[in-house]
């Protein structure tokens, strides 16, 4: 596996494995209008090539085939962490969020925040973040619960 930069020409292919991991992956926690909501509010290429050009945004490679990517706004708050659905629990996730946390403490940040999906709820956790607070988000008319979850690094 190899991580890299992301670039704007990657918005197309990551906008493609986000819905099909929100579609397959959080099948069991969240219902079908909701992800299918949630798939089609996340299909916005604009977002996706600002977050590339004003975050730290890497992906991971595998045979020079995109399957997973991750994101770093203000040196502190997770944006994306997607993995392919072919590639869950092989590690792409730690390995991206591992780069996010070496690039949170490079720039001395205190903790690291994000707002996290039910289904990922499991694997933040075992990285030592703790929920702050449940929140709920309507996308298009579909109410979607997540978690603002925290990790202190120090303090």
């Amino acid at each position: 596996m190899e991580i890299r930069t992301a670039v704007p020409s990657d918005a197309e292919e990551l906008i493609e494995l986000s819905q099909s991991s929100i579609l397959k992956t959080c099948r069991e926690d969240y219902t079908q209008p909701q992800l299918k909501a949630w798939a089609n509010g996340i299909n916005r290429p604009n977002r996706f090539k600002e977050a590339i050009k004003n975050q730290y945004f890497i992906v991971a490679e595998i045979d020079n085939e995109i399957v997973g990517f991750a994101s770093l706004e203000n040196g502190n708050y997770i944006d994306f962490l997607y993995v392919s659905t072919q590639h869950l629990r092989k590690g792409v996730a730690q390995c991206l969020y591992n780069c996010l946390l070496n690039k949170a403490l490079e720039s001395n940040q205190q903790c690291i925040l994000s707002d996290v999906s039910i289904t990922a709820t499991s694997f933040f956790k075992k990285q030592g973040f703790t929920i702050v607070n449940k929140q709920e988000h309507t996308i298009a008319t579909e109410c979607l619960v997540n978690y603002r979850m925290k990790y202190r690094i120090s303090g």
